[in-house]
């Protein structure tokens, strides 16, 4: 069974940006077998080609801003290597990218992006099959506590995770942290005694108390910036709430 063993060497490139402009919609599928892992467990992938592809395919892993490739040995390795060469895809493709033995707890997104057969550079997007659509992307949340990870009820995936595809409902930029975390700690920005939870999540759902649809956005914030409409200031509370109980904190 291969390892998640990073080998030596670090390339600074980040898919973050890039990740951020793809519809989800029009993103290929990379779909784990859970998000959410914990010590000696297997990370899985399954990838899903509803259309089929010929190319080389890349196996992609951002590691603390950089980037490292799965090689055709099951090896992860700092310089661009293929998982498969020149190779058609259709259906689907399952992969076990490694075991979390040995590995740094943290957050990581993983992307799969296949090339025009015999690429000799995998960053111009001119030889990506698809383009920026053709990319699949997730994330992996690997021996988080459930206050970071959002799996309150150890299933594998955070409880705010409806469609399980890696990422939080409200994570629109699929970075891996919620919209509303801006210092990427992990926690909402309205989670003021850090337990996992929105202030106003009473019931302890995972969600706002006042998101009656369950997207990871209060019901009145209609364009979806994580402050409610009628909050013009952006402060901490409604503009007609004088006490500012039924805000968020940012």
């Amino acid at each position: 069974m291969p390892t998640l063993t990073i080998m030596t060497g670090k390339v600074c490139l980040s898919l973050a940006l890039i990740a951020a402009l793809v519809p989800p919609a029009l993103a290929e599928r990379v779909d784990p077998a859970r998000s959410v892992v914990g010590e000696n467990e297997d990370i899985r992938i399954s990838l899903n080609f509803p259309q089929t592809k010929t190319g080389d395919l890349y196996i992609v892993a951002n590691v603390v801003g950089n980037l490292y490739f799965l090689n055709a040995n099951n090896q992860w390795v700092s310089n661009p290597a293929p998982h498969d060469l020149a190779q058609t895809y259709s259906g689907t493709k399952q992969i076990v990218l490694g075991n979390t033995i040995g590995l740094d707890t943290g957050i990581y997104p993983v992307y799969q992006i296949i090339t025009l057969p015999n690429t000799t550079n995998i960053f111009d997007i001119r030889n990506w099959v698809g383009g920026f659509s053709g990319m699949g992307q997730t994330t992996f949340q690997v021996k988080l506590p459930a206050e970071t990870s959002g799996d309150h009820n150890s299933d594998g995936w955070a409880d705010d995770d409806s469609n399980r595809d890696g990422f939080h409902d409200d994570d629109s930029n699929r970075d891996g942290y919620h919209d509303d975390d801006l210092n990427r700690d992990g926690y909402h920005d309205d989670d003021l005694n850090r337990d996992g939870l929105h202030d106003d999540d009473l019931n302890r759902d995972g969600f706002h108390d006042d998101d009656v649809n369950r997207d990871g956005f209060h019901d009145d914030d209609s364009n979806r910036d994580n402050v409610h409409d009628d909050d013009l200031n952006h402060g901490d509370g409604d503009d007609d709430n004088s006490s500012q109980s039924g805000g968020r904190k940012k």
